[in-house]
């Protein structure tokens, strides 16, 4: 009888090896595929980095409704384009009643710019109109005075024939509004910033050109002086011109 003599120890080696080899070539192509897939991700799939490229997103709060029925909320308007002028209202309260308003208004009413916009019948109690420049610090003096305020942000876009005209006027009309505070001014004269609004280029079409030319007629039909007494209501109504663009 003839016996095969088989050599355990030499197929055991071989298992081994091959089991290693059979796991290296598996990490190699899980690397590759890996690595395909990040560059398909990397090269195919947008990068979503609006929120760096002239999109400016305002300060916001949680809305909450206290016991004397107040309700505040943040204002987050959106506005695309790098060429833009900002404005900047402050936002110190949003209400559903009037007298919970008032009693706001009151403790800013004193330095003039303050007013009370009615809208869907709750009352938003603002201030303004600021730039860059002033509006951290008049966020500070709010606060100084016990009274937190939420920025909102309107931007106009520079490229747009229409939105650049309204701009212009308001940074005018913002100057003359601003001009009645300084000290030993009585009134300010509009007469020739009503002559300027004549010397603009004539758009007769576009996004919004009602709400531009019904702008110019208005700055046309000022009286011939304003005194600090007129900002409030003025600033009431450029707030009202700027809702159009956001």
């Amino acid at each position: 009888m003839k016996y095969t003599k088989y050599n355990y120890k030499r197929r055991r080696n071989n298992g081994v090896w091959k089991f290693i080899a059979s796991l290296l070539v598996g990490i190699i192509a899980s690397c590759m595929i890996g690595l395909g897939v990040a560059w398909i991700v990397w090269k195919v799939l947008p990068i979503n980095d609006s929120a760096q490229v002239g999109a400016e997103i305002t300060d916001g709060i949680e809305v909450s409704t206290e016991g004397n029925g107040q309700q505040q909320e943040g204002e987050t308007i959106v506005s695309e384009g790098e060429n833009t002028s900002e404005y900047y209202f402050l936002q110190c309260g949003y209400f559903s009643k009037k007298d919970n308003a008032d009693q706001t208004y009151a403790k800013i009413a004193s330095e003039g710019r303050a007013f009370i916009a009615e809208e869907s019948d709750k009352y938003r109690v603002l201030t303004g109109i600021y730039t860059s420049e002033n509006v951290d610090s008049a966020i500070q003096e709010l606060g100084s005075k016990g009274v937190e305020s939420v920025k909102i942000t309107f931007s106009l876009n520079e490229n747009d024939p229409i939105e650049a005209q309204v701009s212009a006027i308001c940074d005018g009309y913002l100057k003359i509004l601003t001009t009645t505070f300084d000290d030993g001014v009585d009134h300010v004269n509009t007469e020739e910033f009503k002559s300027w609004i004549d010397t603009l280029d004539n758009i007769s079409s576009g996004e919004n050109i009602e709400v531009l030319q019904s702008l110019k007629d208005y700055i046309k039909g000022l009286p011939e002086e304003l005194t600090k007494e007129n900002v409030s209501s003025e600033i009431d109504y450029l707030y009202e011109v700027l809702l159009s663009f956001k």
